[in-house]
This record gives C-alpha cells, structure tokens and sequence, in this order.
C-alpha cells in the first residue's frame, strides 16, 4: 500500500507566494518533483530501484535524479527551496531536514517557516536554485567534487563539467559563497559569476588551477530567474485547498 500525505496549509495565503513554504503543499520536512520535461529518471539510493521521474511525486532522502538531453526536473521542498535540475545532470538530494512547523508561522512571507538543513550534491550538469530568506540557523547549499556553494536567500546556478573540468557559480540575486575543499570561501554578489578550472591527477584527486570572476550579463540574469519563475508560475497555477485536518491518499490498484 502506498500512503501519500500531503498537507496544504494556506489559510488564506495566496498560493503564488511560494516563499512561504507552507504553499509548496508539503508536509514539513518533505520535498516532492514539480514540472518534469523530457526523459528523467530517479533512483533510490536504500533500495538501487530506478524509476522514471513524474511530475508531483514525492521522494526520499538520497533519491538520485538523472535527466536526459533536452530533459529537466524541479523539486520543491517544504522549506519554500526550489531547485531546477537542467539537462544531463545528475543531482542527489543527501540531505534535507527540517524543523515541524505550523499555519502561524506562513504569515512570514518571504521566509521559510522553520529551520532546514539542505544539500545537493551535483556530480555533473546544472542546478539552478532559489532559496526563501533563511532563519540563521538553517543551510542550503549545492555541493560539486570541488567545493560548495552555500547561500542565505538567493537565486543561483551551479554548472559543473567533469569533461572540460570547470565549475561555474553564477548569482542572479543575493549573495553565494563557494567554498573550496581547503576552506577557501570565495563570495559571489548578485550579478556575478566565479569559473573555477581544475585537474585530477592519477589519485584522484582534484587541484583548482585557475579563479576568474566576472558579471553576468543582463540577458542571462533573465533567463536564471526565468528557469525558476516557470516553476513557480506553473504552482501558483495549481489548486487551493484548505484542509481541516491531513488528508491521505490510497493510490494503490
């Protein structure tokens, strides 16, 4: 039997402003697929069981997303995060936690609702991300085999390309700090851009040879916060329901 619990704590709220994480539909400490383009599949790090990717579908920690050529997925997370996976990528979601939370606490718009540690990890391809205000004690950060790009409320890109063996952080708004294997935080405003180059040797292991920043020009910003606007558009375009109480689904045949 599988049992899908889904929680919808709008109380009036309206559904575009999906900051409020609450809005996302989501039961705390949850994340589901949102828009799917093209051939995506998914597999269950417990279980090694690999599936195709749907749109609306809820997953566990660890699931590990590939998309195709030509192919997307969005994951929403209760958090009020959204995180666009671009094509030929590869993300792991290794972490999200969250503290419970409830329909008080929504009237904060523009901020998650409770504490949440979030980590992606990208092997390869692009994760475009935006990201609620967070609380000070929370973390969202997209980490790639040369460091992490942390943020505190933003909207961002991380392409990392294991063949050409580059790293790009580019932030559309807010503020992004990369930080390196050895500690090295390297901070990227709004508007900028870090490319990071690389080599392996036979160990391994993994040396940044080169750091050029530079701006992003005004085009592109567009289409980063483009790529995520579409996601959001498409949710506040979803119904509202205002349940008494949660509400669970037996889907089974």
């Amino acid at each position: 039997m599988k049992l899908i619990a889904r929680i919808i704590a709008l109380l009036g709220f309206v559904a575009f402003a999906l900051s409020a994480s609450a809005a996302t539909g989501l039961a705390p400490n949850t994340y589901r697929s949102s828009t799917v383009t093209g051939t995506v599949t998914w597999q269950d790090s417990a279980t090694g069981e690999s599936k195709a990717l749907v749109a609306d579908q809820l997953l566990p920690i660890g699931a590990i997303i590939n998309t195709a050529e030509a192919s997307s997925a969005a994951l929403i997370f209760s958090s009020g995060a959204t995180a666009l996976i671009g094509e030929k990528s590869q993300v792991i979601v290794s972490k999200f936690q969250q503290e419970l939370f409830g329909s008080d606490l929504v009237k904060s718009s523009g901020a998650e609702p409770s504490v949440s540690d979030t980590e992606l990890l990208l092997n390869k391809g692009t994760v475009t991300s935006r990201v609620a205000k967070l609380k000070p004690k929370s973390n969202y950060s997209v980490r790639t085999p040369i460091g992490a790009a942390g943020v505190r409320g933003t909207t961002y890109q991380v392409l990392y390309d294991s063949v050409n063996k580059t790293l790009r952080v580019a932030t559309a708004e807010g503020k992004v700090v990369f930080r390196t294997p050895d500690n090295v935080e390297l901070p990227v405003d709004g508007g900028k851009d870090i490319v990071l180059t690389f080599e392996t040797n036979d160990a391994g292991e993994i040396t940044v040879t080169s750091t050029v920043a530079g701006n992003i020009p005004p085009a592109e910003m567009q289409v980063i916060n483009g790529l995520v606007e579409a996601v959001l558009r498409q949710e506040a375009a979803l119904p509202v329901i205002v349940p008494n109480q949660l509400i669970l689904s037996d889907d089974t045949p």
